[in-house]
């Protein structure tokens, strides 16, 4: 009876403990970095981030592709998050047909954003492109792409700087030697077109962002995950953890980055604000 008794035990104490990790799963946010969490979900993902006056826009991005991936909002003081209502879609579809997504956000101005959409009809495809006035609460078609491009289709995650410069992730920066097979580069194309490496050995790129001189981004480097600063030739840590699309604020004293929680049986990505490295 003895055995019996404590093996119900242990199995109790087996179930109270599997049940306080699916708690910390669900509310652990952003107890990775030391910063302050906006919004999180297990569902929800947060791409494409941009800081504009009091508000974080980002791309919604759901495991759940039915669900679409509209563009939201969230107060940069915290509150709830919102959808962005944009006008003058029309017809315009996602791929799968269910709510029109932008496929890319660029800051144009310190209050208004550019969304580049590729609109599917049941019939048809074509680009549309969309200026949002923050400050007037309104959107607008317009009738060219605001991104600027950088000489590579191997770009990922640019950033633009106010120097005119463009800041970007390449297996192949400008006419330097291809870099090491599943590694990047961290490049620089200056305004005339010029393209110079400023460091290389990303392992994993997950975002990046810029401001004045300063750039960060998120992924692995030398085989440890987190949050680091881009200086000529190095990277220097910040943060430690799994992170993905990151932005600085439009002061440049805080950085949004998105924070994945891997729980027990969930992962919980978290939008979070932290102080930014000088």
């Amino acid at each position: 009876m003895a055995w019996y008794v404590f093996a119900i035990s242990s199995i109790g104490r087996a179930v109270v403990a599997a049940v306080a990790v699916f708690g910390l799963a669900a509310t652990a946010g952003c107890s990775g970095p030391p910063g302050a969490e906006l919004v999180s979900s297990r569902v929800e993902g947060y791409t494409n981030l941009i800081w504009l006056g009091d508000w974080v826009y980002y791309r919604a991005s759901y495991e759940d592709s039915d669900s679409g991936t509209p563009f939201k909002r969230v107060p940069a003081a915290g509150g709830s998050a919102q959808e962005v209502p944009v006008d003058g879609l029309g017809d315009c579809m996602n791929k799968y047909l269910g709510s029109a997504e932008p496929d890319r956000v660029v800051a144009i101005s310190d209050h208004e954003l550019g969304l580049e959409y590729d609109c599917y009809t049941r019939d048809s495809s074509r680009p549309v492109y969309v200026r949002w006035d923050a400050a007037r609460e309104r959107s607008t078609l317009v009738d060219r792409p605001f991104s600027r491009t950088v000489s590579t289709t191997a770009a990922v995650f640019s950033a633009e700087a106010a120097d005119g410069s463009t800041v970007y992730l390449t297996d192949h920066c400008g006419t330097d030697a291809a870099e090491p097979a599943a590694t990047r580069a961290v490049c620089r194309q200056d305004a005339a077109g010029r393209v110079s490496a400023i460091a290389r050995g990303v392992e994993a790129p997950a975002g990046l962002a810029v401001h004045g001189d300063r750039i960060v981004l998120t992924g692995t480097v030398h085989g440890h995950a987190g949050l680091w600063t881009v200086g000529p030739g190095r990277f220097d840590p910040v943060v430690q953890g799994d992170y993905g699309s990151v932005a600085f604020s439009p002061d440049g004293k805080r950085l949004v980055v998105e924070f994945e929680d891997h729980g027990f049986w969930s992962t919980t990505k978290s939008l979070c604000v932290i102080a930014a490295p000088h």
